[in-house]
C-alpha cells in the first residue's frame, strides 16, 4: 500500500521531519487527491487543537482521517450527524465555534427524536461525550429546541381556536348536517375533524345536495378528479363534465376547470353556496404551474378567482382534517373583507391515540407478511415511484405474501375499477391486503372494522400531512408500522422573494424586462403563492 497524503495547514506541523506536507489549499488539495484516485483512507488532515474545529469539518465532510497532535480521531466510528456534531462540540475553543456545534446537535437531534429515541435517551448520549456542566447545558437546549419545533409543526397543521374571530362550535358531525338550510347569512364554516370523522358524508354532502334542492347553485370544489368522481356518480348530470352542457341546480368538480373554464362563467356567478374539500390540496395546487396554459398569469388568475370566489359566495364552507395557520389566515382575510362570520366545527370525539412503530423498510414488509399469515387485514401505503418494472411501488407490493392484495395507484383509479371504491367496505372485504399510493390518498376510504393495521412506506414523495393522514384511510386503524426512507431526497429552504424569483425567471425566459420584473415581484397575489410554496 502506498503511503498516505499527509497535509497540515499550521506550519510547525508540517516540518521536514515529519513528512507531513503543508498547505494553504487543503481543501482543493483533498479534492485534487480524490481526482488523482487517492481513496479517503489514503488521505489524512494533521492539525494542533487550535485548528481542530475547522480542520474536524473539513475531515468530516470529506471523509478523510483527522490526527489532532499525532492522535488519530477515528471519525469512520462517528457513523451519525449527531456523533459528529457531539464531536465537534468538544473541539469548540470560542463562543462563535460552540455556537455553530450546539446548532449542529440541535438539527441532528430532529433526526433522533421521537424517532429512533426518547428525550432521556438522547440526553444519555449528550453525557457520555460532554463535561457534565456542558452536557446539562446542551440538554436544555435540545429539550427546548424539540418542544419549539413540535409546536411550530402543530400550529402549521392546525388553526388558533383561541383567535377573537372565531366562533368554536363542538358537535358531531352527523348532527350538524346540511348547514345551508335556512340559512341566508354570511358565514364561513372551517370543517376542521380528524380523518374519518365523517367531515364529507354527514356535513358536505348533504350541504351541497341541500343547496342544489333550495336553488342555491352550490359549488362543490377540490383538487382531485379521483376524489370528485368517489363523491358524486360520474354520470350525475351535477359532475363537472356534464354540468356547463345540461342545465344542473349544482356542481361538483375541480378547482382548475370550475374556476377557469368559461363553461362555468355563469355557474360561478349565480352561486350562493361554496363548499370545498381538502382545501390544503387544493391551495397547494393553486401554486403550481399547470393551470391554464401553465404560465404565471393562469396560476395568478386561477388564485385570483378562488379568493373572489370565496368573497362573493354568501356562505362558504370549507373541510380539511390538517388545515394550516397559512390557510387559515388567507380565509380569514377574505372572511372579514367580505363581512363573514367564522365558525370552527370539531367533532365530539375522544383523542385516539394510535400506536406508532418506527422501523426499517424490510422490517414494515415482514410485519406485514406476518399480520398477513394471521389473516389480518392491512392496509399499505407507498409513495415510492411508480415508474418501470423496478419501481419501489410495485418491488414492493410483489414482495408481499397475502392470498388476496390490491393495488390501488394511478392505474387503478383511472381505469374501469375505479368505480368499486363508491362501495368502499364492499371493495375491502374483497381483500385482505390492500396497497395504495398517492394518486388514491382522497379517493379512498375503508371503513371496515377489520382493517386494524396500517403500515406506511415513506419516500419523500408525498407531501407530510398526506403522509400523517395515509394510515387513518382504514378508519379502524389501532397500529401503524412506519418506515421512512428520505435519505435520498435533498430538501432546500428558500424565502418567499427567492421562490418568487424563479418563479418569474421560469415563466418569462428571455421575455422579461426590468420594469416587467419589478411589477411581478411586487404583485400581491404572486407574493401570496410563493410564501405558500416557500
Amino acid at each position: 500500500m502506498s503511503n498516505p497524503l499527509q497535509l497540515s495547514r499550521v506550519a510547525e506541523i508540517a516540518t521536514l521531519e515529519s513528512g507531513i506536507q503543508e498547505t494553504k489549499h487543503l481543501l482543493n488539495d483533498i479534492s485534487n487527491a480524490y481526482e488523482r484516485g487517492l481513496k479517503a483512507s489514503q488521505i489524512e488532515i494533521h492539525t494542533n487543537k487550535a485548528n481542530a474545529f475547522e480542520d474536524a469539518k473539513l475531515a468530516l465532510q470529506k471523509k478523510v482521517k483527522l490526527f489532532i497532535d499525532g492522535e488519530n480521531q477515528k471519525l469512520s466510528a462517528k457513523k451519525s450527524s449527531f456523533d459528529k456534531a457531539l464531536y465537534l462540540h468538544t473541539l469548540a475553543m470560542t463562543s462563535e465555534q460552540e455556537k455553530e456545534a450546539i446548532n449542529k446537535i440541535k438539527s441532528a437531534s430532529l433526526l433522533l427524536v421521537p424517532r429512533r429515541m426518547s428525550t432521556e435517551m438522547l440526553a444519555d448520549e449528550i453525557c457520555k461525550v460532554l463535561t457534565d456542566e456542558k452536557a446539562e447545558s446542551v440538554i436544555k437546549v435540545c429539550a427546548s429546541f424539540i418542544e419549539h419545533m413540535k409546536n411550530k409543526v402543530r400550529k402549521f397543521h392546525s388553526i388558533d381556536e383561541n383567535d377573537s374571530d372565531v366562533t368554536v362550535i363542538e358537535q358531531n358531525y352527523s348532527d350538524l348536517g346540511d348547514i345551508c338550510e335556512n340559512n341566508d347569512r354570511k358565514e364561513l364554516h372551517l370543517i376542521t375533524g380528524p380523518t374519518g370523522s365523517g367531515k364529507t358524508v354527514n356535513t358536505l354532502l348533504p350541504t351541497f345536495e341541500g343547496a342544489c334542492y333550495d336553488d342555491k347553485m352550490p359549488l362543490l370544489i377540490n383538487g382531485s378528479r379521483v376524489l370528485a368522481a368517489a363523491m358524486l356518480n360520474p354520470d350525475d348530470p351535477r359532475y363537472y363534465r356534464w354540468a356547463h352542457i345540461e342545465k344542473t341546480k349544482g356542481v361538483l368538480g375541480v378547482v382548475y376547470k370550475m374556476m377557469l373554464d368559461d363553461a362555468y362563467k355563469d355557474h360561478r356567478k349565480d352561486s350562493k353556496v361554496l363548499i370545498i374539500d381538502e382545501i390544503e390540496d387544493v391551495l397547494d395546487l393553486c401554486t403550481q404551474t399547470i393551470a391554464g396554459d401553465g404560465s404565471l398569469e393562469a396560476l395568478k388568475l386561477l388564485n385570483e378567482r378562488l379568493d373572489a370566489q370565496i368573497h362573493k359566495t354568501p356562505l362558504a364552507v370549507i373541510s380539511d382534517a390538517m388545515m394550516s395557520q397559512n390557510t387559515f389566515e388567507r380565509l380569514k382575510r377574505i372572511a372579514k373583507a367580505s363581512g363573514k362570520k367564522i365558525f370552527v366545527h370539531r367533532p365530539k370525539v375522544q383523542a385516539k391515540n394510535t400506536k406508532v412503530t418506527v422501523m426499517t423498510e424490510a422490517q414494515c414488509t415482514g410485519k406485514i407478511n406476518e399480520a398477513s399469515k394471521k389473516l389480518q387485514n392491512v392496509f399499505v401505503y407507498n409513495d415510492g415511484s411508480q415508474d418501470g418494472k423496478e419501481s419501489k411501488f410495485n418491488a414492493r407490493y410483489n414482495s408481499l405474501k397475502a392470498d388476496s392484495k390490491v393495488q390501488v395507484n394511478a392505474a387503478f383509479m383511472h381505469s374501469i375499477r375505479a368505480h368499486e371504491l363508491s362501495s368502499p367496505a364492499s371493495f375491502a372485504d374483497k381483500h385482505q391486503v390492500i396497497f395504495a399510493s398517492p394518486a388514491a390518498k382522497c379517493g379512498l376510504s375503508i371503513p371496515n372494522q377489520s382493517y386494524k393495521t396500517s403500515a406506511i412506506f415513506g419516500y419523500g414523495t408525498s407531501a407530510p400531512n398526506d403522509l400523517l393522514q395515509a394510515a387513518h384511510r382504514a378508519r379502524n386503524t389501532e397500529e401503524i408500522f412506519l418506515a421512512l426512507s428520505i435519505k435520498g431526497n435533498t430538501h432546500y429552504s428558500a424565502n418567499a422573494d427567492r421562490v418568487l424569483i424563479e418563479m418569474i425567471l421560469k415563466d418569462q425566459k428571455e421575455d422579461l424586462s426590468k420594469a416587467s420584473f419589478d411589477g411581478m415581484m411586487g404583485d400581491k397575489t404572486l407574493k401570496m403563492i410563493a410564501e405558500r410554496s416557500a
